[in-house]
Order: C-alpha cells, then sequence, then structure tokens
C-alpha cells in the first residue's frame, strides 16, 4: 500500500471513505427515507426506501443490501455499522471498499420528505413520528369497531317510549328525561356524517321513514341526535315501539373508537391524524394491517380509512388493540457527515490504462490487470 500525500497529512496510509448517516426525530421515529449516490461522472443513483426502526436492533443489513443494489454497480462493495438504534435515533456508518468507490466521495444525499403518492419513484413515506394508543376491552368504556362499507350493521334494539325518541321530518332525537341509560349509544353511536341509515321496528324495515343520509349528528349525553336528508318516506311519527333498530351503511370503511356504554365515554380520537397518514393495528383478530386516513370524522372518534380492506369486527372480550399512529414529525432531520476522507487514487484506470467509453472497460497497458488496472503482474 502507498502513502497519499493529501497535505497535512504526509505520510498517511491510504484509507477507504467512511460517512455517517443520522435520522433523528423529536419523538418515536418511524417511516422509511433514502440514500443518493453521485458518482464521478455527476450521475445520480437513489435507493430503495430504508426502513425507520425504533427499536434497539441492528439493521444495518438492510442498508448495506440496499446499496449494494444500486443499478450498474455503482457501489459494488460497502460494509455499513450500525452507531445509534433507538426510539429518536437511526445511526449508521458506511465504508466504501471497492476500487470503483476509490478516493475522496461525494457525499450521500438523505431524502427524509417522502413521495407518498402514485407516480412517485421510489415511493416511501418519509419519516414520520409514532404514537401509539392501546386500548383494552371494556363493557362500558371505549372500545375499537372495524366497519366495512360493504357490510350493512343492524343496531341493538331499544325501547322506541321509554328512551323517548321524536322524530321530524329531517332529525331523530332522543329526549334527555327519556333515555335509558347506555341505549343512546346503541342506536346512535355507529353513525357519522355521511352515512345511510333505515329504521326497523319489530323485524320490519319501516319504509315510511324512507333512506336518510346523516348530515349532522351530535353525540352528547343530553340530547343525542342525528340530522338527516332521506329518499321516499319522510313520516314524522315518534318511535315509540320496544325493539326500534337502525339498520346502518357506512359510507366508506371506517374504524370508531366507540363508548360501548356510552358515547361520550370514548376519551381518545384520532385527533392528531391528517388525511394520508397511516394507521396500523395490532391484536386485532382481522385488522392487523397498515391503513391509509381519508377522512377523520365525529369529533375525530371515527377515521375513514383506504388501501388495504376493512373487515368487520368488534373488539372482543380480554383483548388490547394497539393503534400506531404514523403523523408528521416536527424538527426531524437526516444528515450526512464525512468521518474519513477516502486517500486512495481515484484515477480512470488508475492511469495505468485507456477507458473505452463505450463499453466502460479499461485496456490496461502493458504489466497491468484488473477491472480498473490496478495490479502490476510484471516488472517493468
Amino acid at each position: 500500500m502507498t502513502k497519499e500525500t493529501y497535505i497535512g497529512n504526509s505520510g498517511q496510509l491510504q484509507g477507504d471513505e467512511t460517512q455517517r448517516v443520522t435520522v433523528t426525530g423529536t419523538s418515536k421515529i418511524t417511516g422509511s427515507f433514502t440514500l443518493t449516490y453521485t458518482d464521478k461522472y455527476g450521475g445520480s443513483w437513489t435507493t430503495r426506501p430504508m426502513s425507520i426502526y425504533s427499536d434497539s436492533a441492528d439493521h444495518s443489513q438492510e442498508l448495506e443490501d440496499l446499496l449494494e443494489k444500486l443499478p450498474n454497480q455503482v457501489i459494488p462493495d460497502v460494509t455499513v455499522t450500525s452507531q445509534t438504534s433507538s426510539a429518536t435515533v437511526n445511526a449508521y456508518d458506511i465504508a466504501f471498499l471497492h476500487s470503483a468507490n476509490s478516493g475522496d466521495q461525494n457525499l450521500l444525499s438523505c431524502n427524509i420528505a417522502g413521495c407518498d403518492l402514485d407516480g412517485c419513484q421510489p415511493r416511501f413515506t418519509g419519516m414520520k413520528k409514532a404514537t401509539e394508543l392501546s386500548v383494552a376491552h371494556s363493557t362500558t368504556a371505549e372500545t375499537f369497531r372495524f366497519i366495512n362499507s360493504q357490510v350493512a350493521i343492524t343496531t341493538s334494539a331499544v325501547d322506541g317510549a321509554t328512551n323517548g325518541i321524536t322524530m321530524t321530518a329531517n332529525s331523530l332525537t332522543i329526549t334527555a328525561g327519556g333515555k335509558t341509560a347506555g341505549d343512546h349509544a346503541k342506536l346512535l353511536g355507529l353513525l357519522d356524517i355521511g352515512d345511510t341509515f333505515q329504521i326497523e321496528v319489530g323485524g320490519t324495515v319501516q319504509t315510511g321513514y324512507g333512506v336518510m343520509t346523516v348530515t349532522s349528528i351530535a353525540k352528547t349525553a343530553t340530547t343525542p341526535n342525528v340530522g338527516f336528508s332521506h329518499v321516499g318516506g319522510g313520516s314524522t311519527t315518534d318511535l315509540t315501539a320496544a325493539a326500534t333498530k337502525l339498520i346502518i351503511t357506512k359510507r366508506s370503511n371506517t374504524i370508531m373508537l366507540y363508548g360501548a356504554d356510552t358515547f361520550t365515554t370514548a376519551t381518545n380520537s384520532f385527533a392528531s391524524l391528517a388525511v394520508g397518514d397511516k394507521i396500523s393495528f395490532s391484536g386485532t383478530n382481522h385488522n392487523d394491517k397498515t391503513f391509509t386516513v381519508s377522512e377523520a370524522i365525529s369529533g375525530a372518534k371515527s377515521i375513514r380509512v383506504s388501501g388495504e380492506a376493512v373487515v368487520d369486527e368488534t373488539q372482543v372480550s380480554g383483548a388490547t388493540i394497539v393503534a400506531t399512529q404514523e403523523t408528521a414529525q416536527s424538527s426531524h432531520s437526516c444528515t450526512v457527515v464525512e468521518q474519513v476522507k477516502g486517500t486512495k487514487e481515484a484515477e480512470v484506470c488508475s492511469s495505468r490504462g485507456v477507458c473505452d467509453s463505450s463499453t466502460g472497460l479499461c485496456s490496461c497497458f502493458s504489466g497491468y490487470t484488473g477491472e480498473n488496472c490496478d495490479s502490476q503482474n510484471a516488472q517493468i
């Protein structure tokens, strides 16, 4: 090995370039990022997305594979070493080992903004904040409810007379003095603006009321009510039957925080979620998936979702469901710093041959071999 001749480093051994990539957030981090390598000829090469982790495991091999899989073998061989792996920091050292990446390398550029739209290449979420919401099953407080828009939901039966259900042409109200504890949640709790419903009494759908579309809803403990427009019907007859139900069709796939006894006991919400954010679940029977938020509704107690199909499901007794919400991360960063400057020679064909630009191959001078003419095979 020869000596390098950089000013200030005279006599030191030539070495490989090492760069440190550090992803940092102020809160628990998740999502993904990409790295872009710029070669000696100005060409740019971007990796597939690298996952961002909030655990202490070593994920360096994943990043190493992504770099070495860049097209045209622009980075044939690197060693990636995990430096920090925590809830708020992922840091990796990247050493460029191959002769194709000799010398001082351009700094890698890091993208954590993301591009999560159709047509993005590559498509990735960027860096996000992970917030976990854990809900244990309760017979009185909130539980999760997953509803597929293709499935009609029939509510529990309530006594219309006991609950004082007042109907007008465009509203249904449960009077404060008449309702039985929890019945207002059973009847109105699954409704959101834009949903449709019909009224069933004693097992028969009441066509006189028509098909109603929710235009407003107040899920309160005093006088819960729902406003609606309707197709057909329009009866203003108050509901007095002992077995009154609603048959509900959701406007789109919906996930709710639903108070089982009274909807006012649902204390948590999806308030931090915005359209396009992701939410993933664990602990369900059928919905351990990642969904994309298409709308937050009804005081953020409900979200409409797209992407993965929602399987109709009620949180079962004894189950604890964890929802991980992926939202925008504030004060986040991704930095790339040169740890060791590459000081090996970075000459075309090692200055011991001529490059054929049509093939990208070196034609080595007599006495030299190797794909970049870096090996001497004879004494000249």
